[in-house]
């Protein structure tokens, strides 16, 4: 009898440690889900919200290329097509999902590698500069290196990195 108790107690161990296990997996299983969702939902959204802007640059495309039919058709051709194109992207973008998006760039790069991999450092390269141009602090450091620089040019006993 006395075989048949710790037998038992290890028994019992294991089922709770299995129901414990479970329990944790069910749990990390829906807070995964809901991660998905999350991001799904905030993806779709800002891709909604760069549809907008998107509509915003072919609509001044298409000015432009009005403002220069006389003087210039063949620029103004240029423009109502990249205005066309603009637009195509972002119809594109609002009538597709995040997932048939990345489906698609993934089936573009396997395609086309080299054109996938200049497009890509291109568009990192433009998102830099606009955020380095939209960024509220650049304002304040350089108003305060312009102060900086006024200050060493009107001292002639002061140098332009310190004191002389």
């Amino acid at each position: 009898m006395q075989t048949d108790a710790p037998s038992d107690t290890y028994t019992e161990q294991s089922s709770t440690t299995d129901e414990v296990r479970n329990k944790a997996e069910e749990t990390a299983s829906t807070l995964v889900d809901q991660a998905q969702q999350v991001a799904s939902a905030q993806a779709n959204s800002q891709m909604t919200r760069a549809a907008s802007l998107l509509d915003g640059v072919a609509h001044s495309l298409y000015e432009t290329s009005t403002n220069m039919r006389d003087q210039q058709p063949q620029i103004a051709s240029v423009a109502d097509q990249a205005a066309s194109r603009v637009e195509d992207f972002s119809s594109y973008l609002r009538d597709h999902d995040m997932n048939d998006v990345v489906r698609d760039a993934e089936s573009y790069a396997r395609r086309e590698p080299l054109v996938f991999l200049g497009a890509a450092f291109a568009v990192g390269f433009i998102a830099a500069r606009f955020l380095k141009a939209s960024s509220p602090s650049r304002g304040t450091s350089g108003q305060s290196s312009g102060q900086s620089y006024e200050r060493s040019r009107t001292d002639p006993n002061r140098s332009q990195y310190g004191a002389a």
